[in-house]
């Protein structure tokens, strides 16, 4: 009896391996407008002349830079190359790589949760990578990697097996995404009266409970910079935009990431605390600037990075100039 329960179970995890391969690549309506924004930026990239200034993150990058302004502040092209922190940090990091060219000057916003980042794939992570980027299985850890596939559902893959793939229409998509990679329609003037509501139900993020210290984060942004210095990129850190809470004013994880990173060697430019905003500043998630909003926290940003780019560290690079 119990020989063929062995053999039963045997049979179904074959099968469900199976079925797991013959979901790879196969296009989800969860990730698509995921995919169809890398896309944009992909082509924006490529065509984008060097020395130029790169900014990677997810989407609170993605709605809270003004690329025109930096590009202006600093004479160099600029691409926003922020689509999603849903998809964590191995993914992101992934995806810049593969844009990054030698001479690059690379900042990225990263939201928190990247940071807290332990090898627990979340669904948006596991969607995308299995639809649309399963080459990136490989370079993951096996912890990470048996996520994924003990995660897929039977559901999920039937649903990519018999769905048709739809073309995003709401907030999010490449069609919202401007030339240099920013996203579009997000005035005031924009804001439905749900987005505000979400924005008042928000509650605190428990970072401060969760955090540890070592977590795999640290490790995936240690090995991504030795690549960034190997291929003579510059690396600048700088806290996102975020809703503020009264609470964060108190919590060790907004303190203690920024001097961990510079501790480690990273360049790490403002406090988590100064890039906190109250709730006119957002648009429909705490994590998400309205257009106002983004001009003036651009320009928070920009003075930031003066002393970075005008002093030794930039300035004295080949790859910089003033045009």
């Amino acid at each position: 009896m119990y020989r063929y329960f062995l053999y039963g179970v045997t049979a179904w995890l074959a099968a469900y391996i199976a079925f797991f391969y013959i979901s790879l690549n196969k296009p989800s309506n969860v990730s698509k407008w995921v995919h169809d924004a890398y896309t944009k930026k992909t082509l924006i990239a490529s065509a984008t002349p060097s020395p130029r200034i790169v900014i990677s993150a997810g989407s609170s990058t993605l709605f809270g830079i003004d690329s025109s302004a930096i590009s202006q502040a600093f004479n160099l092209p600029v691409v926003n190359y922020s689509v999603n922190a849903g998809l964590m940090l191995p993914v992101i990091l992934h995806k810049t790589k593969q844009i990054l060219r030698e001479g690059d000057i690379l900042i990225m916003p990263l939201e928190y949760d990247m940071y807290l980042y332990n090898g627990n794939p979340n669904e948006q992570m596991i969607d995308f990578v299995t639809s649309y980027e399963p080459h990136i299985l490989p370079t993951l850890t096996l912890k990470e990697q048996f996520y994924i596939f003990w995660q897929t559902t039977l559901k999920s893959i039937i649903t990519k097996q018999t769905q048709e793939i739809q073309t995003p229409q709401g907030l999010y998509g490449a069609h919202n995404i401007d030339n240099r990679g920013d996203q579009i329609n997000t005035a005031k003037a924009d804001q439905a009266k749900e987005f505000y509501k979400e924005l008042q139900d928000t509650k605190p993020y428990e970072y401060n409970n969760i955090y540890k210290g070592d977590e795999l984060s640290y490790r995936y942004l240690r090995e991504f910079a030795a690549y960034c210095k190997q291929n003579n990129i510059k690396l600048i850190l700088t806290p996102c935009p975020l809703l503020t809470k009264p609470q964060y004013k108190e919590e060790r994880f907004f303190a203690d990431v920024p001097q961990k990173l510079r501790a480690m060697g990273f360049t790490y430019i403002g406090s988590p605390y100064d890039y906190m905003y109250s709730i006119d500043f957002f648009f429909n998630t705490d994590y998400h600037l309205n257009d106002e909003a983004r001009k003036n926290h651009t320009q928070k940003l920009i003075k930031e990075l003066l002393p970075i780019f005008f002093g030794n560290e930039v300035l004295t690079s080949s790859n910089f100039r003033r045009r």
